[in-house]
């Protein structure tokens, strides 16, 4: 078996010290990249549901060095990837620094072509097989727009403030992540308010219709 690779440039807005999560695109859709390829919308429909979702993480499509996982889920602009590097694992560590640094600028997807078309000179992929998602050193940009949005690690509480995690941030929808002081939590349990209660949607529950539930509690070191 022949495994494809396909780099992808990203930018890192921000860095928590204690978990790495980043977050971004790591293939976009109906754009031609710089090897004359396309991604066609719904190529990784079946890897996804055959994976559920989630993939290794290896420095440079290498088996031998995993770093953590990555979730990975269809949006309307590409493939949507949230990475969860594993802190427990020193290269981890030494690939978060190097991200915060901007030593590593790209991401990159090892997959299997099982069905393309061509065009004259361009290829378009219809189906596609991914194996592994990889971090990567990176100089330039096969797929304009393709990129990371950001690397988060749930709130990080501030020096100044204590915080109490009620569920792992994992479980979450890392875009729905609010801060409310004074809230009422559980039905009618309310907390006092210099206490902030950190809200967000659940990953199977993420719809407008849905409720976001508590994830955390922050309170003044003083308090």
């Amino acid at each position: 078996m022949i495994l494809e690779t396909k780099d992808f440039k990203f930018k890192l807005n921000d860095m928590d010290e204690e978990k790495g999560i980043f977050t971004g695109l790591a293939s976009v859709y109906g754009v031609v990249d710089s090897f004359n390829e396309v991604v066609m919308p719904g190529a990784f429909d079946k890897t996804l549901e055959e994976n559920k979702g989630k993939f290794p993480m290896c420095w440079f499509h290498n088996p031998m060095e995993p770093l953590g996982v990555v979730y990975a889920k269809d949006a309307k602009a590409g493939l949507r990837v949230e990475g969860h590097l594993n802190l427990d694992v020193q290269s981890a560590r030494e690939k978060r620094s190097l991200m915060a640094q901007g030593a590593i600028k790209g991401i990159s997807i090892g997959f299997k072509t099982l069905q393309d078309a061509w065009d004259k000179e361009l290829r378009r992929l219809k189906e596609c097989r991914v194996f592994e998602i990889s971090p990567i050193t990176l100089n330039f940009q096969a797929c304009p727009g393709a990129e990371i949005d950001s690397v988060k690690m749930e709130f990080k509480p501030y020096p100044n403030e204590h915080a109490a995690r009620l569920r792992d941030p994992g479980d979450f929808d890392p875009d729905s992540f609010r801060r409310k002081n004074d809230g009422t939590i559980y039905g009618k349990i309310k907390v006092p308010s210099t206490i902030a209660v950190i809200w967000a949607k659940l990953k199977a529950h993420s719809g407008p219709k849905d409720n976001p539930i508590p994830q955390a509690l922050r309170f003044p070191v003083k308090d």
